[in-house]
C-alpha cells in the first residue's frame, strides 16, 4: 500500500469537499447570487476553508461562522449549503 504525504491527502480531501459544496450550491437557488455577489461567494468559500482548521476546532469555528452577522442576515440564502455541510 502506498503511503501519501499528509499534505497531499489534505489537498485531496479539501478538493472533494469543495466539489461537493459546489454541486450542492449549483442545485439550489443561490447559484446566481454566488456568481454575481463577491461577498456571498467569499462567505461560501469560508465553509470549505474550515477543513484547514484543526480537527478539534472545526465545530467551534463553524458555529462562529454561522452565528456571524452575515450568515444571520442571509440565513435563507445560505441555509441549504449550511445544512449540507452539517450533514457531511
Amino acid at each position: 500500500m502506498t503511503k501519501y504525504p499528509i499534505k497531499i491527502l489534505t489537498f485531496i480531501k479539501k478538493k472533494v469537499i469543495t466539489q461537493c459544496l459546489w454541486r450542492k450550491l449549483l442545485s439550489c437557488q443561490s447559484k446566481n447570487r454566488y456568481f454575481t455577489n463577491v461577498i456571498f461567494s467569499h462567505e461560501i468559500k469560508k465553509i470549505s476553508a474550515l477543513y484547514f482548521s484543526p480537527v478539534n476546532n472545526i465545530i467551534s469555528v463553524f458555529k462562529e461562522l454561522i452565528n456571524s452577522n452575515y450568515y444571520v442576515e442571509n440565513e435563507r440564502d445560505l441555509q441549504t449549503v449550511v445544512d449540507y455541510f452539517e450533514d457531511m
